[in-house]
């Protein structure tokens, strides 16, 4: 179910991850955050840049579970993934980006 999701709805496997961490149901929400990354970054690279902005989003949520859980190896290689995309897309005077570095440090 969670495959045909992440090929046809990926923005809906989104907002269920992000109810999982409402719900403190962590585990889940990683494991579904890291699929989707996995999902997403192979369609950037190889089909569909429109789904960049989904990666930003997923990639943002994930770093920012990894944070709130006091996991910050796992949410530096994702910060600095998202500052290159960030980067690349909306150039370094970006407040977003900002704010991105800020976490990152």
């Amino acid at each position: 179910m969670v495959k045909t999701s992440l090929k046809n709805a990926p923005e809906e496997v989104l907002q269920m991850a992000r109810q999982f961490i409402h719900e403190e149901n962590f585990l889940d929400a990683e494991n579904l955050l890291t699929r989707l990354v996995v999902h997403l970054r192979k369609n950037c690279l190889t089909e569909d840049k429109a789904e960049e902005p989904l990666l930003d989003s997923t990639l943002e949520t994930l770093s920012d579970l990894y944070l709130r859980l006091s996991k910050p190896r796992n949410a530096e290689p994702i910060l600095r993934e998202l500052i290159t995309l960030r980067e690349r897309y909306n150039g370094p005077n970006d407040p977003i980006l900002g704010k991105t570095v800020v976490e990152y440090t």
